[in-house]
Formats: C-alpha cells, structure tokens, sequence
C-alpha cells in the first residue's frame, strides 16, 4: 500500500484485516517530493478478537443468581464484571472464569449492572457484552413477613 502522509503519524486500512501475517515498511518524503531511505520491513500477525459474548437472561432465584452466555472454544476465558453502577466504578464482581456462567448468592434488591468479554487463549479480549440491567427485586421471606407484622403491632 502505498499512501501519502495525511498529517497524522498513523494509518488505518479502508476494510478490517485478514487474519494473517503482515509486513510493512515506511520512508519520509521532504517538501520536494524527494522519498527519503526507506525503514526496515516490520512484522506483525494479525488475530482478530474472539466473538464478543451475548448474555442470556439472569436467572434470580430465591437465593441465588445465575448468569449464563454461551461457550466459546476450548480453553477460553471469561471476564464477568458485576457493577452498582452504569460506568462500572462501584464493582460488586470482577472475575475471570473458566465456565460460561457465574453462579453467586442473591444480592440485595436493586439496581445492578453487568457485562462479559470472552478472552483467547492467547489472551486477546473481545469487547464487552452489550451492558445488561439486572434488577434484583425485594425478598419476601417469612422473616420479612414476620417483622413487618410485628412492627405493625407495635404501632397499634
């Protein structure tokens, strides 16, 4: 490819690589148009990210939490962060897994984010997952039911 200086010292291709193996070279050019002495031919493989994961629905149980996704190929890992917030700055979970699922005690109600990437075995991520809102709604247990009644009592 031959491409002229378009200010900035990087390039980018028009279409997204092949996977493969690449060579490259560069040379300068002075405002004559004069081609300066012409670089060292690098080299570089180019292995596109795994597929990015897509979440299935959390399963919320009594007392437990099920996320799910789909597996990837043999000996890939998982990165699952759980957040309070949507910038994923207040993590309740941030782990790398071996399995396509996390199973953890319920958390308390609220508001809850997530989201997973699946890494290579080369160790190469894919993007994050598409940030999933899990809503996790408030646990009627006899305990509950029980001190509400008494607090009722209470007041009468």
């Amino acid at each position: 490819i031959n491409t002229e200086f378009s200010g900035k010292p990087t390039y980018q291709p028009d279409d997204p690589l092949a996977p493969g193996t690449y060579y490259w070279r560069l040379a300068t050019r002075d405002e004559g148009g004069e081609l300066g002495p012409v670089s060292d031919t690098q080299e570089f493989q180019y292995v596109p990210p795994p597929p990015t994961p897509v979440p299935e629905p959390p399963e919320i149980g009594k007392d437990r939490l099920v996320l799910k996704w789909p597996a990837g190929q043999d000996g890939q890992t998982y990165v699952l962060q759980l957040a309070r917030d949507l910038d994923f700055t207040d993590l309740v979970i941030d782990e790398t897994l071996d399995q396509p699922s996390y199973d953890m005690p319920r958390p308390r109600d609220g508001t809850y984010y997530y989201r997973i990437a699946t890494v290579d075995t080369d160790g190469t991520p894919s993007r994050f997952s598409t940030v999933q809102v899990l809503e996790v709604p408030f646990a009627y247990t006899w305990q509950t039911i029980l001190g509400t009644i008494g607090f009722y009592l209470l007041l009468l």
